[in-house]
């Protein structure tokens, strides 16, 4: 998964610019960067306006639009992650930052800054300036 990455956005320079002189850490602009599970199924999609290379495992993201589905059949968007900055790591399929952010979800809206996303546990860190909505009643009790 991440060597494709890398592979599509190397040729996405090259044909960019054949008369350019190739860099890893020249941006591409505009991206989309679905990403699949075993079973064929998208499990989430990458969108940015603007993607850096860091590493062969980290890419810097300006204008971060991260959506994570049910990774079956139905193809149900679980929720949608949207930051003007974010750092990805692509072997450990999580994204954080220090910027805003702005999640949503099925029943819930999530804001705040300096958070992180762990996309194998589904689990989302929020640290500052938090701010959550539930549309829906919850029971914490249980």
């Amino acid at each position: 998964m991440v060597t494709f990455f890398y592979r599509f956005l190397l040729l996405c320079l090259f044909v960019g610019g054949l008369s350019a002189q190739m860099r890893p850490d020249a941006p591409i602009r505009n991206f989309r960067f679905p990403v699949f599970g075993d079973n064929g199924y998208r499990i989430w999609e990458l969108r940015g306006v603007e993607g850096r290379y860091l590493s062969d495992e980290e890419s810097l993201i300006f204008g971060m639009d991260l959506k994570s589905f049910s990774g079956d059949e139905l193809m149900t968007l679980e929720n949608r992650i949207r930051s003007p900055e974010a750092r990805i790591n692509f072997p450990n399929a999580t994204a954080e930052g220090s910027s805003t952010l702005f999640v949503t979800g099925q029943n819930y809206e999530i804001e705040g800054s300096n958070w992180k996303w762990e996309g194998k546990s589904k689990r989302m860190t929020v640290v500052d300036g938090s701010r959550v909505v539930f549309f829906d009643s919850i029971d914490i009790l249980k």
